[in-house]
């Protein structure tokens, strides 16, 4: 899928999520108790971000008619054994792909249980194709 235009209620949702993030890092020391630092809002955010643009780019696919979605790593030294072993794993676009023998619909679904190691900090992406 070439078409990397980001829709407003993308964009709103990004920019809730920024000032969320900002939010937590200005609180005052008392504030922070019970807060987050800076750091794990930004892990965080990231995290979240990266899991709603999995979710909408495999719903835009279906929509489009994709049949196939694939696994695609990084390929850098920083990608997870698990989500090597399952780098350019093809699948039917309604069938989850097996991590670690957990089901992910996409990189960082949790919905069919996948651990948090799984997820946290995943850097992965699904490509779509028709054959």
């Amino acid at each position: 899928m070439n078409d990397h235009r980001v829709s407003s209620s993308t964009r709103n949702y990004l920019e809730k999520l920024k000032e969320e993030a900002q939010y937590i890092a200005q609180n005052t020391d008392e504030e922070k108790k019970y807060t987050l630092s800076k750091k794990r809002a930004d892990v965080i955010a990231r995290n979240e971000t990266n899991r709603f643009v999995n979710i909408q780019n495999h719903e835009i696919a279906k929509s489009m008619g994709y049949k196939f979605h694939i696994w695609q790593t990084m390929e850098d030294r920083y990608v997870r054994d698990t989500h090597e072993n399952t780098n350019k794993q093809k699948k039917p676009i309604d069938e989850p792909f097996e991590v670690n023998g957990y089901l992910m619909m996409h990189p960082m679904d949790a919905d069919f249980g996948a651990p948090i190691e799984e997820i946290i900090g995943c850097r992965c992406t699904e490509t779509f194709s028709r054959k």
